[in-house]
């Protein structure tokens, strides 16, 4: 996919996941959110994918907060010139 296609219609989808009413629809966006940060390379729309990844890691459902701990390592795999103790260990203290 190119990153135009990224931009343009994978993220609208993962954001539409994301702050779905049901907890599958959150649990399963939790899963894509590295992929999708991997190839986003506006800063701004970063700066939105990890607002929602924290909604994501503070949400009041154990299973999706149990699905963004688990796809914490696929955000940093992907993302390793990220500083980790910025972006990684506040989102521990919400799991």
């Amino acid at each position: 996919m190119s990153a135009g296609h990224i931009t343009e219609h994978f993220v609208p989808l993962l954001i539409r996941l994301a702050t779905g009413d049901w907890f599958t629809s959150r649990t399963s966006a939790c899963g894509l959110f590295g992929s999708a940060y991997a190839r986003t390379e506006d800063q701004k729309l970063r700066a939105e994918l990890r607002a929602h990844f924290k909604k994501l890691a503070e949400d009041e459902t154990p299973m999706v907060r149990r699905s963004a701990g688990n796809a914490m390592k696929v955000m940093f795999f992907f993302n390793h010139q990220i500083d980790c103790w910025w972006f990684v260990l506040p989102y521990f203290s919400y799991l």
